[in-house]
């Protein structure tokens, strides 16, 4: 060093070494909590339940709803379909209609029809409500009934309410 030959190690101020060991700590901790997510999956799938292939992230608020009602002794899998939240279940309802992999494909391409829409017109996305649809389709959900019904031998007659 004396002759200019080796160049000094290069020693971060206080407050970046400080910086470093919070990120370091943090990448420690989310570590730790992936393998306490992949011990609860493990557990679950040996006692025979597959939450995992329903819900990406069995600590989202679905998966732990569920997993607090098979604590409570509910173990009927309906019952717990009913408590799934957000995406989860707007994927149960896509699925029952289409299919697992066709639901998949339905949410991941409203999640890009919505980004699309916020990038292009600059506004925040804005829930439409869960029956937007339903209401901008009433005739044709009310008449498919009306031939399914039919279909299954029952005669019907619709009222406004």
């Amino acid at each position: 060093m004396r002759h200019g030959l080796l160049q000094g190690s290069y020693i971060p101020d206080r407050p970046q070494r400080e910086l470093r060991e919070l990120v370091r700590y943090r990448r420690s901790l989310l570590g730790e909590r992936a393998r306490e997510v992949q011990r609860i999956q493990k557990v679950l799938e040996g006692a025979n339940i597959k939450l995992g292939s329903v819900a990406t992230d069995i600590l989202g608020a679905s998966g732990r709803a569920m997993l607090e009602a098979i604590v409570n002794g509910i173990d009927h899998p309906e019952t717990l379909a009913t408590m799934a939240k957000g995406r989860l279940k707007k994927k149960h309802e896509i699925a029952s209609r289409r299919g697992a992999n066709r639901a998949a494909v339905a949410v991941g391409h409203s999640i890009l029809v919505r980004a699309y829409h916020i990038l292009k017109t600059g506004k925040p996305y804005r829930e439409l409500g869960a029956n937007y649809f339903d209401q901008r389709r009433k005739n044709a959900i009310v008449n498919n009934m009306v031939k399914r019904l039919n279909s299954l031998g029952f005669k019907v007659t619709i009222e406004a309410a």
